[in-house]
């Protein structure tokens, strides 16, 4: 699994999920989430190009996240991690869904 925070030109963090994401993953989700929403003042963009499944306790996790407010944007999940993802609400509220990083980016400097 990697969490990785990084920032971007315009100056948003991105965490990077990749692979397969179980139980046992969700609290290393939910420090480097936590690490780039201080980080940013509540703009991060989360990398779910490579994120091959979601354990519902990060489903609900970004759900939660989504639901206070935050802005968040999810870059590229698949038609399987988006249905997770729709499932426990996460797409709901100011979360923007974006095909690529740098539709993604476009949209930050708008």
């Amino acid at each position: 699994m990697s969490a990785v925070v990084e920032r971007t030109g315009t100056g948003i963090p991105v965490v990077r999920l990749e692979g397969d994401l179980g139980a046992a993953e969700a609290a290393e989700v939910e420090t480097a989430l936590g690490v780039a929403l201080r980080s940013s003042g509540g703009r991060v963009l989360l990398d779910l190009r490579l994120t091959a499944h979601l354990h519902y306790r990060i489903a609900g996790l970004l759900a939660a996240r989504a639901r206070s407010r935050r802005r968040l944007g999810f870059v590229g999940p698949t038609p399987y991690v988006r249905l997770i993802l729709r499932l426990v609400g996460a797409l709901e509220g100011e979360v923007r869904e974006y095909d690529d990083m740098a539709q993604a980016l476009a949209d930050a400097v708008a």
